[in-house]
């Protein structure tokens, strides 16, 4: 070959790329990289560089490659876990041939910061994953590091789970792994006596059909039990009699709920669970289902219509002792039966005077104010009482002063005071008596009338008689209660005269009395417009508070 032929295929080698030469490119002192290889690295400065990583993360690390997996295998973290979880010694051949490989088969019970080991001796005592922000993944901790852990940041208990209850678990994630190990018990216990149970089903579904049961519910916790639990096989008949007995009693029981809900919607009321004398008697049959829908009904309307909720509280003095002194104190307790007649007694008088009703209770209207039946005798009884007190000392008073203007005129005496009269203040003192804001106008029906059907004519006259003195002192006392703050002129000035003439005696102001009777009170009467008997009863009235002089001494 030429020379300049040499010469064209040189340059054209040497215009070539090195990575396009021919051949292996041999490897010159300027292209070795200073670099040390990964493996020249000691295992220290490894450690080192990894130290921020935790065990699982080193482990996922590994399977990045096998000259990686050689690097994190010889890092001496593995040995201090190894120790400090009580591993044991590493084996001659196998998985547990290295420290990395001992400590990666038992990963489950080995907490990543602290590197102890897990005794499991709950579930929530093990090494459980959590979710930790400084790593960003899921770190298995022991108990004691999730309790610092949740210290730091806490979790918000919710539903029945306590704020303690989290701090003994080490959180949610303790509660959960401990209801799943209870889960698993149960399942495996139920797994391994399923043939019993099977045998136990059997048996108590032929005896409850014998004894007439088609349906067997195992959610019920006798059967539940039974099937779950057992017993010797000798005692399986005596526990089927005692299940069926109380599915007989719980039958009955529904039908008494039953009948009972049936009954207390007819009056609009709902079975109240809380109930002492429902429960009594849906569940052990005790008392009548009339004489219960009548004693909640009457409740019902107690507490709806009156004050009875407050009335049922009593308080009373008793003497206490300690040994050495003794007090007088005040016990309070419930008294249902007092509360009741209070509340009655209350209800009466407001119907009365109030509200102006005193027609027989059992005409009013059919609504939720009126009283039971049951309380219809009961509230007569109390109302004959305290009708007669009110008209005695509330309606005759309020008659007299609605009728005092054509009273005054009249002579004060029993005689005047005639039945027909006396009927009519009551009836008027009565209606004057309601309250304005009143529901219902009072009945057409006067009062009078009324108290005489309720308590009987006999009665009623006697009430009358005996009142009729009553009635004529309420009058004149009205009379002295209004002229006594502005005196006719003559009662004045005759008064003043008493006052000057100290020598005036008893006896001299008893003549001196009469001979004004005489010849001044009828004057007087005329210009007040009353019968002079009430201008006489005012002398006397003046004379017994001493306002005719100290120095006379009253009747």
């Amino acid at each position: 070959m030429s020379s300049s032929a040499q010469a064209g295929s040189f340059s054209k080698d040497a215009r070539r790329p090195p990575h396009q030469s021919h051949g292996k490119k041999r490897k010159t002192e300027s292209s070795v990289d200073p670099r040390p290889r990964l493996e020249q690295l000691k295992p220290a400065i490894w450690d080192m560089i990894l130290s921020d990583m935790c065990p699982s993360q080193l482990s996922i690390l590994a399977q990045v490659s096998k000259r990686i997996q050689r690097i994190v295998v010889g890092l001496p973290i593995w040995q201090r876990i190894s120790v400090s979880a009580n591993l044991g010694e590493i084996k001659v051949r196998g998985r547990r041939s290295t420290f990395f490989g001992l400590v990666h088969s038992e990963s489950f019970k080995i907490c990543e910061i602290c590197f102890k080991g897990c005794k499991r001796t709950t579930a929530y005592e093990g090494s459980l994953p959590v979710y930790m922000i400084e790593h960003n993944k899921h770190v298995r901790l022991c108990l004691r590091c999730r309790q610092e852990y949740y210290t730091a940041h806490p979790e918000e208990p919710s539903g029945d789970i306590t704020r303690e209850d989290l701090q003994r678990c080490g959180g949610y994630v303790g509660i959960e792994a401990q209801r799943e190990r209870i889960q698993a018990s149960r399942e495996k216990r139920e797994e391994k006596t399923q043939p019993e149970r099977a045998e136990r089903r059997s048996y108590l579904r032929s005896t409850l059909k014998r004894a007439g049961i088609s349906q067997m519910d195992e959610s019920d916790q006798d059967i539940g039990n039974f099937i779950r639990h057992g017993a010797g096989k000798e005692k399986w008949q005596s526990i089927a009699e005692r299940i069926i007995t109380r599915i007989h009693e719980r039958g009955a029981a529904n039908a008494r709920h039953e009948a009972l809900t049936n009954a207390l919607s007819q009056h609009g009321i709902d079975v109240q669970p809380n109930s002492e004398i429902l429960r009594r008697y849906v569940d052990h049959g005790q008392g009548q289902l009339d004489e219960i829908v009548a004693v909640i009904v009457e409740m019902q309307w107690f507490y709806r219509e009156t004050n009875y909720q407050q009335l049922q509280h009593v308080a009373e003095e008793c003497d206490e002792s300690d040994g050495y002194a003794s007090r007088r104190i005040v016990r309070h307790h419930v008294d249902t039966e007092m509360g009741k007649t209070r509340a009655l007694h209350e209800y009466v008088r407001r119907r009365l005077i109030s509200l102006g009703q005193w027609e027989d209770v059992s005409l009013d209207h059919d609504t939720e104010a009126r009283p039971p039946v049951t309380l219809w005798e009961r509230i007569r009884t109390i109302s004959q009482a305290i009708w007669v007190e009110e008209a005695r000392s509330r309606f005759i008073n309020a008659g007299v002063h609605a009728y005092r203007a054509n009273l005054f005129a009249i002579e004060p005496s029993a005689s005047t005071m005639t039945d027909q009269l006396f009927m009519q203040l009551l009836d008027m003192g009565a209606i004057t008596s309601i309250e304005p804001e009143a529901r219902e106008p009072p009945p057409p029906i006067p009062f009078s009338m009324s108290l005489r059907n309720f308590i009987g004519d006999r009665h009623f006259d006697i009430f009358i008689d005996s009142n009729r003195k009553h009635l004529v002192n309420s009058i004149k006392n009205m009379y002295v209660a209004e002229v006594l703050g502005n005196l006719p002129p003559g009662i004045s000035s005759f008064m003043a005269r008493c006052k000057r003439d100290l020598s005036l005696t008893s006896v001299l102001y008893d003549a001196l009395e009469r001979e004004f009777i005489v010849n001044e009170v009828a004057a007087i009467a005329r210009q007040q417009n009353v019968h002079p008997e009430y201008v006489i009863h005012l002398l006397k009235v003046l004379r017994q508070h001493g306002h005719m002089g100290q120095h006379i001494a009253p009747n």
